[in-house]
């Protein structure tokens, strides 16, 4: 017992001063709020839009923040102490959410449930360009809208924005203004196709 002591204080002692320094630190990032958008002056839906989670697969399910080396573009690699609040798939969701419901397109807008009109997506990249000058943040999805069986809309949105600063935190924001550029264009583009359709039905 007492050599298993002294074994114990001689190691505590070696991690003290064998110089291997503090333990890196994890850093946990969310979105910005959605860009202030302007209201409609009326909805488009007298029911509710439910606006699901878009799907996901691969390092895009994870939290650890994904990064392209520009020099070597087929090659995603992930930060180890850089990482979502929660899995990016989510805070997109929930960031499309806010934006659709800002521009008033429905009087209620849900994560799940019976709706009036369903918009679904699927999460294809998301991450940090590095090597360019400055940084960028890359944002692809594809999204689509639909009601009783029928596809009303359906496209591919890419955005980038280039950082305001060399840092994971500036990255972060402009993956926040990409995402307010393609919910714009989306947000557009439904209302036209909606517009389209009560048009058709007149």
């Amino acid at each position: 017992m007492k050599r298993a002591a002294l074994l114990a204080a001689a190691l505590a002692l070696g991690g003290c001063f064998g110089g291997g320094g503090p333990a890196p630190v994890e850093h946990f990032y969310r979105l910005p709020p959605p860009a202030p958008a302007a209201p409609r002056a009326r909805p488009l839906l007298a029911g509710v839009l439910v606006v699901e989670t878009p799907r996901a697969a691969g390092l895009l399910r994870s939290r650890p923040l994904v990064y392209v080396d520009a020099a070597r573009p087929l090659e995603l690699r992930q930060y180890r102490y850089h990482l979502w609040s929660e899995p990016p798939a989510l805070l997109l969701g929930r960031h499309l959410r806010a934006a659709l419901a800002a521009r008033g397109i429905a009087p209620e807008v849900r994560p799940a449930g019976p709706g009036a009109l369903r918009v679904s997506g699927r999460l294809l990249a998301l991450h940090r360009l590095q090597g360019a000058s400055p940084p960028r943040a890359v944002l692809e999805l594809e999204l689509w809208a639909g009601r009783g069986g029928r596809e009303l809309l359906r496209r591919r949105y890419r955005e980038t924005a280039a950082a305001r600063g060399k840092g994971i935190h500036a990255t972060v924001a402009a993956m926040g203004r990409a995402a307010d550029a393609v919910w714009a264009r989306f947000i557009g583009d439904l209302e036209q196709a909606l517009m389209e359709e009560e048009k058709r039905g007149r």
